[in-house]
């Protein structure tokens, strides 16, 4: 950057286009020099100096040695681990599960890593505790939060405790400042729901040839995360859910990522994705889809009677736990929960799979008005 300015480069200049991995957004991000000199108060924020870094991820922030697995899989994960000494793992939430409820975990030794932190979903206080009981060396557990369109983190669990609080993603990152909106305009308070904006130098410049998705998304120098969420009186932001992605019943909001988070609890979920069905009387309804653990899947596979038992098993579950609007109106097995490459789940894909099931009889749901 030194280097750019010598030559008489603004810093406005545009250095980077960068790609929004499943956005529906079919454009790039227009990154700024300014934005990017923002990252470097996430190393500063988080990584001490002289300290080893071993990792799996986050490959641009590493100043030491970083691994790119070609996709996840957990033994190859494990023994990489045990291998290298890794230090730093950066996981989505069902990678976190599997390794929390997989029986091979007990089988290599994990005491090198120091930080572990979970993105692109809220965690359960039940799989936070889980994590601490799996990786008993590690000094930090947290999450954190962050988008294309800002270039880098918004926000890091604080750390000053082992763990940080459970479903909060933490606290902002120097160089940002916050607001949340509610629905009708006005600002919201502290623990009031509302749509997160963001004002840094790091936020890009716009969507490459799209003016109406960035003057949708940027607005008098605000980005519009798109997010609903909560900020507490100790300034912890709390991620609510995507404001499109909320499940309206009957007048209700659901939150697909609270349902989600519950459901990856399950001793017999491996992951889960959650998504509204058209309703005749409640206007949309909440319909999981559920990848099996392996040994339940084997189960379901031999015993017929054993896939309904799960299914009966997994309403339940969420009915003892759940408001009645929050109840599931079915569950549907699949095999895998699509993702694009960042682990944040493709909503919308399984969203039409299920419009489409309906249309043609596929799909068995119970109605609200039933219930």
């Amino acid at each position: 950057m030194d280097a750019a300015r010598a030559v008489g480069l603004s810093a406005d200049r545009i250095v980077l286009f960068d790609p929004a991995p499943g956005s529906t957004i079919p454009s790039v991000q227009m990154l700024v020099e300014q934005g990017l000199k923002e990252i470097e108060h996430f190393k500063e924020r988080r990584l001490t100096p002289g300290e080893a870094k071993t990792k799996l991820a986050l490959l641009l922030f590493s100043s030491g040695t970083t691994g790119r697995p070609k996709q996840f899989q957990l033994e190859r994960a494990l023994k990489s681990i045990q291998r290298y000494r890794v230090t730093h793992l950066c996981f989505v939430p069902p990678m976190a599960v599997l390794l929390c409820k997989s029986s091979i975990v007990k089988n290599y030794d994990l005491g090198s890593v120091r930080r572990f932190m979970i993105g692109a979903a809220p965690v359960s206080v039940e799989l936070t505790d889980q994590l601490v009981r799996v990786l008993p060396e590690a000094c930090k557990i947290g999450e954190g939060y962050g988008m294309t369109e800002a270039a880098t983190m918004i926000s890091m669990a604080r750390f000053e405790n082992k763990v940080g609080k459970p479903g909060s993603a933490g606290a902002l990152l120097p160089g940002y400042v916050a607001r949340v909106v509610k629905q009708d305009g006005t600002l919201a308070g502290y623990n009031e729901p509302g749509e997160l904006q963001l004002k840094s130098p790091s936020l890009s410049s716009g969507y490459l040839n799209n003016p109406q998705a960035t003057a949708e998304t940027f607005k008098d120098g605000w980005l519009c995360t798109g997010d609903e969420v909560i900020i507490d009186e100790e300034k912890e932001i709390y991620i609510i859910d995507r404001i499109k992605e909320l499940i309206k019943v009957r007048g209700f909001q659901v939150a697909p990522a609270e349902l989600e988070g519950l459901l990856l609890d399950h001793p017999d979920v491996a992951d889960a994705c959650v998504v509204g069905i058209p309703d005749a009387y409640s206007g949309e309804l909440p319909l999981a889809f559920i990848v099996p653990m392996p040994e339940t899947r084997a189960r379901m596979e031999r015993d017929a009677d054993e896939l309904l038992r799960v299914k009966v098993d997994i309403l339940e579950y969420v009915k003892k736990h759940k408001v009645y609007y929050k109840h599931l109106a079915g569950v549907k097995f699949v095999d895998v929960i699509p993702k694009n490459p960042s682990g944040k789940l493709l909503r919308r894909i399984l969203r039409e799979q299920a419009k489409t099931m309906l249309a043609h009889g596929d799909l068995t749901v119970a109605s609200k008005a039933k219930l």
